[in-house]
């Protein structure tokens, strides 16, 4: 009975030390330092409190199982849901996309980007527009534009290796007369294909040689030559997008008013004439399914095919419910098309039912059915939005029109949570792109993100 706590008397304060009962004096009666004052009993209480949480988390780690490093992988960390109590049922349906979004990490030390000019000039607020990295360098290449109207490519390379926070070495890389509509880059002849819309000026195609990984150095610039070709389309026509072929050396831009394809024939650009297509609609999205078939999103719904082996024949065959911001191809017969009014499906080619009174009337009345449909995702107005698909880890990226990120399971559709979607921006993320380093097996996929003039990386 000697242990145990005395009970708590109304204006007493009971002094373990000396196992005595003392008066609680009032503050303006207390002297100076007084041990048995309100306020001397107000922190000795709070001290307590603090002293009683610090021993109860102590005690909590030291009975805690240390995690080993090898659970520090997402998919076998997830495994480890049965020491917290997860039923085997639970464990087997574990989803990889999942694991993968729970362990998503913000990169420290975000890349920004100070000036669109070669010369030193009055500040003006940047913002990036397109984002693209480089595997065999690890060079963030972006499209970027001022408040002055200055629009410019512009190259961060890694000093030393590919850490992510030595991103010191911006470059200029060319300045360009009308806003930048796209970036790309075919891998396998090392070219860097950027599109501009065509606004005061006429449009053009500007193709830059990348160093061969044989030939790159970590001291020297990774652009070869300032422009390396420069294609013109012609008068009173907008470039809109453009896709590198993952098949072979050639590209495809999508125009105003229709589809062209060009291809690399010895040292020069050539555009086939059977491949510019025509139509009365602009082309907003382009993407390779197969060496020989495109896959078109036009601005009024329409996903067009195009093959490239007959000719100026196209054929139709879906419709999305609004207008086409985005495509992204999962093979040769799946597709995800991210569109305005929080569209986002994934079409199979293989079925092409239109919806009927499947949706309410207000989606266009004969657009497709879609294999899967992605609810919550959140864009109602904005084209110039990122989106980007990973085939290898399942999962859908969608920048939402309220400066948010979405993460949904590519093949079901679900929505999952992650750190990313937790997190708020300041302005809309106009870019996101899934990134791997060269060793794909040995490298940790990477999401970029481009928001005002900051790129931002996330990793697992």
């Amino acid at each position: 009975m000697q242990n145990a706590t005395p009970p708590a008397l109304p204006g007493y304060y009971f002094d373990p030390a000396k196992q005595k009962y003392f008066r609680i004096q009032k503050n303006h009666n207390a002297s100076q330092g007084s041990k048995y004052s309100e306020e001397n009993i107000q922190k000795e209480e709070q001290a307590a409190k603090r002293r009683k949480l610090q021993d109860k988390r102590k005690s909590f780690i030291n009975r805690r199982v240390k995690r080993a490093v090898i659970l520090e992988t997402p998919l076998v960390g997830s495994l480890l849901s049965r020491e917290l109590g997860a039923s085997l049922k639970t464990l087997c349906n574990t989803n990889p996309a999942s694991a993968y979004t729970s362990a998503l990490k913000r990169v420290d030390n975000p890349i920004r980007i100070y000036t669109v000019t070669p010369e030193p000039s009055a500040p003006h607020p940047i913002y990036i527009s397109h984002l693209i990295q480089d595997p065999v360098s690890g060079a963030i290449l972006t499209g970027c534009s001022s408040s002055s109207g200055t629009r410019a490519l512009i190259s961060c390379v890694p000093q030393h290796g590919l850490q992510w926070d030595r991103y010191v070495n911006q470059r200029i890389i060319t300045c360009l007369p009308s806003p930048i509509s796209s970036i790309s880059l075919l891998e396998k002849s090392r070219h860097l294909i950027t599109t501009t819309h065509g606004d005061k000026t006429m449009a053009t195609i500007h193709l830059h040689q990348l160093y061969r990984e044989e030939e790159w150095n970590l001291h020297w610039p990774v652009i070869e030559e300032p422009v390396y070709t420069t294609l013109r389309l012609g008068p009173d026509l907008s470039i809109w997008c453009s896709k590198s072929s993952p098949f072979g050396p050639s590209f495809a831009v999508g125009t105003s008013y229709g589809c062209d394809v060009f291809t690399s024939s010895s040292d020069a650009w050539t555009r086939t004439m059977h491949q510019c297509y025509r139509t009365k609609t602009d082309h907003r999205a382009i993407e390779f399914l197969s060496p020989n078939i495109i896959i078109a999103g036009l601005l009024d719904g329409t996903l067009t095919l195009y093959d490239t082996r007959t000719g100026e024949r196209r054929v139709q065959r879906l419709r999305h419910a609004s207008k086409v911001t985005h495509l992204a191809a999962i093979d040769e017969m799946r597709v995800v098309c991210a569109g305005l009014q929080n569209n986002l499906d994934m079409y199979d080619l293989r079925y092409t039912s239109t919806l009927g009174k499947w949706r309410s009337p207000s989606f266009a009345p004969q657009s497709s059915r879609p294999a899967i449909s992605y609810e919550g995702y959140r864009n109602w107005t904005s084209e110039t939005i990122g989106f980007d698909i990973d085939p290898e880890l399942g999962i859908v990226a969608a920048a939402t029109d309220d400066g948010k990120v979405q993460l949904f399971e590519l093949y079901t559709g679900k929505a999952v949570q992650s750190p990313l979607c937790r997190a708020h921006f300041d302005e809309t993320v106009t870019c996101l792109k899934f990134t791997r380093g060269k060793q794909r097996a040995e490298s940790r996929p990477t999401i970029l993100l481009g928001e005002e003039d900051r790129v931002e990386a996330w990793s697992w």
